[in-house]
This record gives C-alpha cells, structure tokens and sequence, in this order.
C-alpha cells in the first residue's frame, strides 16, 4: 500500500543568502535616502511650493480664535475654556437673552491645554479693544481640572500663529530629518482634500464650512452627538492638579481687574454623575478658586443635565446648549454680573 502524496501536508519555505538579501535591501534604502536627500535639498533652495497648511477641525478652531484677538467685534462678554465652552454657550443666544443684549464672544478652545492659553484668548481681545469687555466667562468640564495638558500639538500650533506660523511645527525630529513635513506641507496638502470625520464632519463635512459657522455663530460650535450610556462613575477621587492651579494664577493675571470674571463648570450627563456629584463640584470649583481667585462662582449653574441634552460625558448637543444657554443668561442677570 503506498501513501498517496496529496495527502501529505506541503510546506513552502525560503532560503536566502545575505548577499541576496543585501541585494534586495540596498537598493530601496539608498532610493528612500536619496528621495529624502532630495526633497531637503529642494525645500532648502526654495524650488518646492510654499507651505500649505491642511487645516482641520482643530486648526481651524484656534486660526479663528487667534483672529478675533484683534477683529472688530464688539464683544462686552468673552467665552473661554475647555470645548464645553465652545459647544455648551451658543454666542448669538446668550447676548439676546441678556438686558441690551451685549455681544458675546465665544473663545472656547480644547481640554488638556494650559488653561493660561485660555486667559490669553480673552486678555489679548481686551488689551486690543479697550474698555468694551464688561464680562469673561470662563467654563471647563470638571475633568480638566485633575488632568495633566494633554495636548502639546494644539499649545506648539497656537504659539505658533503669534510667531506668524500657522503650519504647525514639526510633529517630531525624526518627521523632519526624513522631510515628512516637507513632503506633507509643501507637496500632499496642495493636492490632496481634507475632510473632517467623527460628529464634527457629519454636521461640518470640510473646514470651509466650519470657517462660515463660526462668525455666524460669534465663535460658538456644534456636537451632534446623542449620550445614550448607562452606568455611573464614581468621580469622588477627583483632585486639582497642582498644573492646573498654576495655570489659573496666570489666566487671571491676563485677565483686567476691572473685568469680571466668571467661573462655572460644565454640567454632566445624569447617567454619568450621580446627586452627589453636585456636592463635589462645589468643592471643585471652591478649591479651584482659591488660584484662580473669580469674581463669581456660578454654583447654581445645574451640576447635571438628563442624557437627551448631552452628546457626551462633556458636551451637550444642540438642545442641551440652548437649555443651559438659557440657565447661564439667567444666572448672570440674577447676579448682576455686567453691572458689578
């Protein structure tokens, strides 16, 4: 009886030699080296296009808030912090709910940043418009507050549109020495189209659009988003992180004395946060204050909002923005905020 050899388990193997190998490897090293030689030697002599920045949601964001530190708006109320700002307080409503219906600016930028960034956005709109800001309002989530900065990309891009760059710097050494950002500034982002994913490009779809939103919009944004999770956190272990308290020293020195500030955090889905989480807040915000040292605490702001105003454990969606909108501008009437 012979064993049939289709039946045998078959095996491919491969056997190369290091001169082979050598001979396959060399030549696409030295390619990459040279195309990298290339592009460097180019870029150095000015012979590629210039720089192009491919903004996205983010980049658009922060060109815009860096603009409005010298555009003529006449803004009496500043919106500053995290994204809650930008996404919880729609600008337009605000300033109509209010008594003379101040304008109110929206420079709300992104969590985990130096919250002196946040001062700088509202401090500079000041020192540029001169006795017209009555009011700065700023608001975080309470998960900014026991954060570390998170986001070195987003503070190097703002730094960068003082110094007049608004490419963004080298995403690390090593993307410069092999000539990505060349490759990537100078070269992909004049042919290749951006558009924005995730919440923000179902509403948005391309920066274009978000470039028209947000002066229509006094600065303020949109998330689409819908909160359905069940199962609350237990946030009790929350601290102020040393950075933070830092940090706020130096958004309140960019802040004038003779303009009030406003502080309040951002409140939280009720299938996130439970009652308590009300208690816990106030202790945030009274800790916290001790740096940052506002002239009002809106501690009877609501600490949480039911899941169908939230898009997430940090923002609202549109209907949670125009009920906590309206809660804000009651609140400041009630304290008399544009008239202390």
């Amino acid at each position: 009886m012979t064993n049939d050899p289709s039946s045998k388990a078959c095996g491919h193997g491969f056997d190369f030699s290091v001169p082979q190998l050598a001979g396959v490897l060399i030549p696409i090293v030295l390619g990459f080296a040279l195309l990298i030689g290339l592009l460097q030697a180019l870029a150095a002599f000015k012979w590629l296009p210039t720089a192009r920045p491919v903004q996205g949601f983010d980049e658009v964001l922060l060109s815009h808030r860096h603009t409005m530190l010298r555009a003529d708006h006449p803004a009496e109320i500043i919106v500053i912090g995290d994204s809650s700002s930008a996404v919880n307080i729609e600008a337009p409503l605000l300033s109509r709910l209010l008594p003379a219906e101040p304008r109110v600016l929206n420079q709300g930028m992104f969590m985990g940043i130096d919250m002196a960034i946040y001062g700088q956005a509202a401090g500079n709109f000041i020192k540029h418009h001169p006795g017209q800001v009555k009011l700065v309002v700023l608001l975080t989530t309470a998960e900014q507050l026991p954060n570390t900065r998170m986001s070195p990309y987003h503070e190097s891009y703002w730094h960068g549109l003082f110094e007049g760059d608004d490419t963004g710097k080298p995403r690390s050494p090593a993307s410069a020495w092999l000539a990505m950002d060349v490759a990537r500034l100078r070269l992909a982002n004049h042919v290749v189209p951006f558009a924005v994913h995730g919440q923000s490009g179902w509403f948005y779809g391309h920066p274009l659009f978000l470039r028209d939103h947000l002066p229509r919009h006094d600065g303020s944004t949109v998330d689409r988003g819908w909160f359905n999770r069940s199962g609350r956190e237990d946030l009790s272990h929350w601290r102020i992180n040393p950075d933070r308290a830092r940090e706020a020293a130096k958004l309140r020195d960019a802040i004038p004395r003779d303009v009030t500030l406003a502080f309040g955090i951002a409140p939280m889905p009720e299938g996130y946060v439970g009652p308590e989480f009300r208690d816990q807040r106030d202790a945030l915000m009274r800790e916290f204050n001790e740096w940052l040292q506002a002239d009002i605490l809106l501690t009877n702001l609501p600490a949480r909002l039911p899941n169908g105003y939230c898009a997430s454990t940090v923002h609202l969606n549109q209907r949670g923005q125009e009920a906590f909108t309206r809660l804000l501008a009651e609140e400041l009437e009630r304290l008399g905020a544009l008239g202390r």
